[in-house]
């Protein structure tokens, strides 16, 4: 039996996540889909934009995402939900350890105060 999914959340991932972490999002029923290549390099801002827009909550390992957000597009901040993955890109393993053990509770989260951190700790609120 699969576990239970966030149906109303679609992922965005940033170009630093592993496709192998996209295919076991999508693996797991999320919907998920990376940063559109078409539109070309998207700075961060851009991106937020984008997933703002289009509902999505972005996915990346970025510590400093939404820092560079606010500098470029103050009046997105308050608007962007981020869940930063704060492990190295290369260890999937432990990504995706994560991944399953928190994702569904950083989402909530995310719905509330916007940014969110994973960590090998637990979940934590970003504040800006």
């Amino acid at each position: 039996m699969r576990p239970l999914v966030s149906q109303k959340h679609k992922l965005l991932l940033d170009a630093n996540v592993s496709v192998v972490i996209y295919a076991y999002l999508k693996s797991k029923g999320y919907d998920v889909a990376f940063a559109p290549s078409s539109l070309g390099r998207l700075s961060n801002g851009e991106l937020a934009r984008y997933a703002i827009e289009r509902g999505y909550v972005i996915l990346t390992h970025d510590r400093t995402f939404h820092e560079s957000v606010a500098m470029e597009s103050p009046d997105l901040i308050k608007q962007l939900k981020l869940i930063i993955l704060d492990v190295s890109p290369g260890a999937i393993d432990v990504c995706v350890r994560i991944l399953d053990q928190l994702l569904e509770p950083a989402l909530a989260l995310a719905e509330e105060h916007g940014i969110i951190m994973l960590t090998l700790r637990g979940v934590e609120i970003v504040t800006t």
